[in-house]
């Protein structure tokens, strides 16, 4: 099966820090955080193979309104 080069910008390294300490810090869960973050990390990780999944918001939107 062919991977993808799947390039992500920084900012995104910045939301997942942010999202690790909001859960840590705020919901008191660390191991939660720990989880939530891994989940993220498979979720992009699975771009390399699969890198149409999901959906393009502009264009979701043009065929709701």
């Amino acid at each position: 099966m062919d991977k993808y080069q799947v390039n992500l910008p920084l900012a995104i390294y910045e939301e997942l820090a942010d999202i690790r300490s909001y859960i840590r810090e705020e919901l008191k869960s660390p191991d939660g955080a720990d989880k939530k973050i891994q989940e993220l990390i498979a979720g992009l990780r699975s771009l390399e193979i699969f890198p149409e999944r999901g959906f393009n918001v502009d264009e979701r939107s043009k065929q709701v309104s």
